[in-house]
């Protein structure tokens, strides 16, 4: 795929910064036309020298500085908290960031983490299927991008999810 993009761009005379190729890869999922339509975007988006940065804004993706300040509040650690984790949701809804977008993200980086166990994964990917539902249903992103945040502060801690609340109709 590489080889390709960089044939593609020296026959319309376009450079690439340091990193746009794996951009271009992460963004597209490994699919060459995309990459291909990708770049095409960017380059008209941000003229002849594209980035990184170029790319995720015509993916549409969330700056990866953005997930990972997320990241870093929900993983157990010195700046883990609720507190954190909620100041990082209001940041992203802030900036306008999809919550659905966000929340594919973190699952990417989540799920692809060896050091989380299958449970923990497991827990996540059940509050992020909840949370898509309601989110097709008219739900407040926020507070769903807060709820997945807050499953997985608990399943990354080893602490079960928990119980659904009940609703009386």
């Amino acid at each position: 795929m590489f080889s390709r993009l960089e044939h593609i761009c020296e026959c319309e005379g376009l450079t690439l910064a340091t990193g746009t190729l794996d951009a271009l890869s992460g963004c597209s999922g490994g699919d060459m036309r995309k990459a291909i339509t990708l770049l095409q975007c960017a380059a008209r988006l941000h003229g002849r020298h594209v980035a990184p940065a170029s790319v995720e804004e015509a993916a549409g993706s969330v700056p990866a500085g953005a997930v990972d300040a997320l990241l870093a509040a929900v993983y157990p650690g010195p700046g883990s908290s609720f507190d954190a984790a909620s100041g990082a949701v209001r940041d992203l809804m802030k900036d306008g960031y999809p919550a659905l977008q966000v929340m594919l993200q973190l699952a990417d980086r989540l799920f692809e983490d060896e050091g989380v166990s299958d449970m923990a994964k497991a827990a996540v990917a059940a509050r992020m299927a909840a949370a898509d539902k309601a989110l097709a249903d008219g739900a407040d992103e926020g507070m769903q991008l807060m709820d997945v945040a807050a499953a997985a502060q608990r399943a990354l801690a080893g602490l079960p999810p928990p119980a659904p609340a009940l609703l009386h109709v």
